[in-house]
């Protein structure tokens, strides 16, 4: 298929309009949460939504609020670090723990629900 010179392609088109490529930390950045949250998807695969806003306080304090929405619930972790990928790690981990509670709590919820 031939093109004229006015002619792109969808993938050039989005490659134009990617702000990831003017700065490539925030990929890195970007990555580094895909991960974590990958990492979450692994302990319980029904989480539904993942919400995360990155806020520098300080030049050397970053905060990292991250969100998660499973059934009926929503689980909620906030952490301040040098850098972004610290904060998000740690909000990985405190959400761990939740989701490990919750998986809990619904465990114990169906076993209540079958003794009855």
């Amino acid at each position: 298929m031939r093109r004229n010179r006015h002619q792109t392609s969808q993938f050039e088109a989005l490659q134009r309009l990617d702000p990831l490529q003017q700065r490539p930390q925030i990929g890195f950045i970007r990555t580094h949460i895909l991960q974590q949250v990958e990492s979450l998807e692994k302990v319980y695969n029904g989480i539904h939504d993942t919400h995360v806003v990155l806020v520098e306080e300080a030049e050397d304090s970053k905060r990292a609020d991250v969100t998660i929405q499973v059934y009926r619930q929503t689980l909620t972790a906030h952490d301040t670090a040098p850098t972004y990928e610290a904060a998000v790690s740690e909000c990985a981990k405190h959400l761990r723990r939740q989701v490990l509670r919750y998986k809990d709590q619904l465990r114990d919820k169906g076993d209540r629900q079958v003794r009855a």
